[in-house]
């Protein structure tokens, strides 16, 4: 199951990539529209691994997360 699972969420990755590369590139002059579609695409990747592949993201003390100037990094488990 994990198999079909993980297919259909590279599927969808890569369509949606695709489409964003084909597509909107052209809006990706501006800075603004480049964050807003990053952002777009950033979220709808977020939600389908969550829904299709059950990934959960938690986010532990979110108070000391700075405004701006943050490096993440990640546990992977």
């Amino acid at each position: 199951m994990i198999i079909i699972r993980s297919l259909i969420f590279n599927i969808l990755f890569l369509l949606l990539s695709t489409i964003i590369a084909l597509f909107l590139f052209p809006f990706l002059i501006s800075r603004s529209a480049t964050l807003i579609i990053a952002s777009y695409w950033a979220k709808t990747i977020l939600f389908l691994l969550k829904i299709i592949c059950g990934v959960v993201i938690k986010i532990n003390e979110k108070e000391k997360i700075k405004t701006k100037g943050v490096i993440f990094a990640i546990r992977h488990e």
